[in-house]
Parts: structure tokens; C-alpha cells; sequence
């Protein structure tokens, strides 16, 4: 759904655009707002208190290195590639 946001460039009247932007985001955001209660609700029932946080002292070491990597090999192409 995010990603049909870029086709609200094409639309040819600014007016509805507009509106189809702010429609699209509102929608987006309140979807984002109850998928987020329910995950978390979800994430609590099946690991717990001490379990949910275990779980995600273990993850974010792994997913922090891994966003900087693939940053860093980005930035390196970027760089390769630019004259």
C-alpha cells in the first residue's frame, strides 16, 4: 500500500491528488495503529513478559548490524559508481 503512494504523482489534477494522498496516509495510519496493538498483543500471549524481552535483546544486535552493513555497502556503491 505504501509503495502505491508514488502513483498519486500520475494523477493530472492536483486537487484529487491531494485528497488521494491524505486518504491513502489516513488509512495507512490508522491499518498501522490497530496492526501494531494486535502484533504486540499477539508477541505477549506467545512469549510473555520475560520471554518477549529475551527475544528482543537478541534480535537488535543482529538487525542494528545488519541495517549498518547494508548501508555501508550502499555508500560503497554509490561511491564506485559515481564518476
Amino acid at each position: 500500500m505504501i509503495s502505491l503512494l508514488a502513483v498519486v504523482a500520475l494523477i493530472p489534477d492536483p486537487r484529487a491528488a491531494l485528497y488521494t494522498l491524505l486518504v491513502a496516509q489516513v488509512f495507512i495510519t490508522v491499518f498501522g495503529s490497530i496492526a501494531g496493538c494486535s502484533v504486540n498483543a499477539w508477541m505477549r500471549q506467545l512469549l510473555g513478559g520475560k520471554g518477549l524481552g529475551g527475544l528482543f535483546s537478541r534480535r537488535l544486535p543482529d538487525i542494528t548490524l545488519a541495517k549498518a552493513s547494508r548501508v555501508r555497502s550502499t555508500t560503497w556503491q554509490r561511491c564506485l559508481a559515481s564518476p
